[in-house]
């Protein structure tokens, strides 16, 4: 943290007639809000102007970490994040969402009270993988949702967990043995229980836009008929068939205007096409279908049969990059997720 600290400040000096220096590092905010991130206070003097800005510093930015930057920056305009490399999809969330930004590679935004600093990056501008840590198979995946999910904190048995994921005892084993390894399982006297929950959910959301979702996909595709997805909620859904992505999310929220519809669904592909009258469109349709894993289609925590389950639509909002879509998750985790990732704790 204390080079990315370091070579962001030395990319504001390189402009002329700014001078930038550290106030504070982190182990001196001794008066830190209650559950503020703050990692530096830096001072940036442009033509006199002087302002202080509070930075947050992340190594290897992720999409599950944008709502939680945006809400930072909300409640303080002038914060500032500070990254080691470039990252195009993620920064447009960020400027959508008017979050000021800089990193080692000289990229700057910045807008704050009466002062703008905008410039492109020059060196190292690429954005190299990011590292595929903790992975998990997909049976993984569906095991993990459906702990999370759970209203109790018990694991329930293996032979459960087989059914849920598909997979084999042995396999089930392996999976679980993975998760202590990790943390995110402790054993008490009588009973193991899920751990640091709120991580693994960031697991769970990172590793199911990469890994689950595309093996879910079922297709992309427009209408053959004249259909302004503005007016999306005059399609009837049947059984089988439940709302993600942005049109769940406008459900569970009112504050999205759905530009891409997302069904999940587990009636034949064939029916889906004759019902909604659909023709494939690879590159630039209006609907994106999935394949329903999970088992109970009426979602208890929303208590509505068209949408798909809170942690599917903000992982669905969370992989579109878009700065109201980010916002509209992040809403959706404060209203329905947060509490249930910490009850038990």
């Amino acid at each position: 943290m204390k080079r990315i600290l370091e070579n962001a400040l030395k990319e504001f000096n390189k402009l002329p007639g700014v001078n930038a220096k550290v106030l504070v590092v982190e182990q001196d905010l001794l008066k830190r809000p209650r559950g503020a991130t703050i990692d530096a206070i830096i001072s940036i003097e442009i033509d006199g102007k002087v302002i202080d800005l509070p930075a947050e510093i992340k190594k290897e930015l992720r999409t599950a970490q944008i709502p939680k930057i945006i809400e930072q920056a909300k409640q303080n305009p002038n914060l500032i994040l500070l990254t080691d490399k470039y990252y195009p999809n993620l920064y447009k969330a960020l400027t959508d969402s008017g979050v000021n930004y800089a990193d080692e590679t000289g990229r700057i935004h910045l807008k704050a009270k009466g002062i703008r600093v905008f410039k492109e990056g020059t060196r190292n501008l690429a954005v190299t993988p990011q590292g595929r840590l903790n992975t998990y198979t997909l049976p993984a995946l569906k095991i993990i949702f459906h702990l999370l999910n759970k209203e109790w904190n018990t694991l329930g048995t293996y032979r459960e967990l087989g059914d849920i994921g598909n997979t084999s005892l042995g396999n089930v084993n392996k999976i679980m043995n993975k998760l202590k390894d990790e943390g995110f399982i402790v054993s008490t006297k009588n009973e193991m229980k899920l751990n640091k929950k709120e991580k693994l959910f960031e697991v769970w959301v990172r590793e199911y836009n990469q890994v689950m979702r595309p093996k879910l996909l079922v297709g992309n595709y427009r209408f053959s008929e004249s259909v302004n997805t503005r007016e999306w909620k005059k399609l009837k859904l049947k059984n089988g068939n439940v709302w993600g992505g942005e049109p769940a999310g406008a459900v569970l929220t009112d504050y999205l205007i759905p530009q891409l519809l997302t069904i999940y669904t587990n009636r034949d592909k064939k029916d889906l096409i004759k019902e909604f009258k659909l023709i494939p469109e690879p590159t630039n349709g209006q609907l994106i279908v999935f394949e329903i894993f999970w088992t109970q289609l009426t979602n208890r925590i929303t208590q509505n049969e068209q949408v798909a389950p809170p942690m599917i639509v903000y992982a669905d909002l969370l992989n579109t990059n878009d700065g109201r879509n980010i916002e509209t998750a992040n809403i959706i985790y404060e209203k329905y997720i947060k509490e249930q990732l910490l009850r038990f704790r």
